[in-house]
Protein backbone atom coordinates (compact mmCIF):
# COMPACT_ATOMS: atom_id res chain seq x y z
CA UNK A 1 0.00 0.00 0.00
CA UNK A 2 3.20 2.19 1.14
CA UNK A 3 4.68 1.41 -2.24
CA UNK A 4 1.33 1.99 -4.30
CA UNK A 5 0.91 5.85 -2.79
CA UNK A 6 4.76 6.31 -3.30
CA UNK A 7 4.51 5.75 -6.70
CA UNK A 8 1.69 7.64 -7.48
CA UNK A 9 2.80 10.85 -5.60
CA UNK A 10 6.25 10.12 -7.83
CA UNK A 11 3.83 9.94 -10.74
CA UNK A 12 1.98 13.33 -10.00
CA UNK A 13 5.59 14.96 -9.25
CA UNK A 14 6.57 14.02 -12.92
CA UNK A 15 3.69 15.64 -14.74
CA UNK A 16 4.36 18.50 -12.64
CA UNK A 17 7.89 18.65 -13.53
CA UNK A 18 7.43 18.33 -17.04
CA UNK A 19 4.23 20.75 -17.80
CA UNK A 20 5.59 24.54 -18.49
CA UNK A 21 4.36 27.14 -15.41
CA UNK A 22 0.97 28.92 -16.13
CA UNK A 23 3.34 31.75 -16.90
CA UNK A 24 4.75 30.90 -20.42
CA UNK A 25 3.74 32.17 -23.33
CA UNK A 26 4.61 28.55 -25.04
CA UNK A 27 1.38 27.05 -23.94
CA UNK A 28 -0.79 29.66 -25.24
CA UNK A 29 1.37 30.17 -28.58
CA UNK A 30 2.39 27.43 -30.79
CA UNK A 31 4.08 27.46 -34.30
CA UNK A 32 0.28 27.04 -35.70
CA UNK A 33 -1.00 30.29 -33.82
CA UNK A 34 -0.84 33.15 -36.25
CA UNK A 35 -1.60 36.87 -36.03
CA UNK A 36 -5.47 37.44 -37.42
CA UNK A 37 -3.99 40.57 -39.78
CA UNK A 38 -1.29 38.57 -41.06
CA UNK A 39 -3.46 35.68 -42.44
CA UNK A 40 -5.87 38.00 -44.49
CA UNK A 41 -2.51 39.62 -46.68
CA UNK A 42 -2.52 36.50 -48.40
CA UNK A 43 -5.69 35.04 -48.59
CA UNK A 44 -7.93 35.60 -51.61
CA UNK A 45 -11.18 34.70 -53.01
CA UNK A 46 -12.88 31.64 -51.49
CA UNK A 47 -9.91 31.39 -48.81
CA UNK A 48 -11.04 34.67 -46.81
CA UNK A 49 -13.01 33.94 -43.75
CA UNK A 50 -16.69 34.80 -42.71
CA UNK A 51 -16.61 38.46 -41.46
CA UNK A 52 -17.33 38.11 -37.68
CA UNK A 53 -21.07 39.05 -36.49
CA UNK A 54 -20.94 42.11 -34.36
CA UNK A 55 -22.19 41.96 -30.42
CA UNK A 56 -25.65 41.88 -30.33
CA UNK A 57 -27.38 43.06 -26.86
CA UNK A 58 -29.00 40.41 -24.32
CA UNK A 59 -31.68 42.85 -24.72
CA UNK A 60 -31.73 42.07 -28.21
CA UNK A 61 -31.58 38.23 -28.39
CA UNK A 62 -34.50 38.07 -25.34
CA UNK A 63 -36.90 40.14 -27.72
CA UNK A 64 -36.13 38.12 -30.84
CA UNK A 65 -36.69 34.65 -29.05
CA UNK A 66 -39.10 35.07 -26.19
CA UNK A 67 -41.40 37.56 -27.27
CA UNK A 68 -41.82 36.47 -31.03
CA UNK A 69 -42.52 32.71 -29.73
CA UNK A 70 -46.06 34.17 -28.34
Amino acid sequence: MVTIVLMLGFYIGLNFISTPSPACLNVVFDEFSRDPSSLESFLTGDEKPIEPISDIGIDRINEIMFNDAT
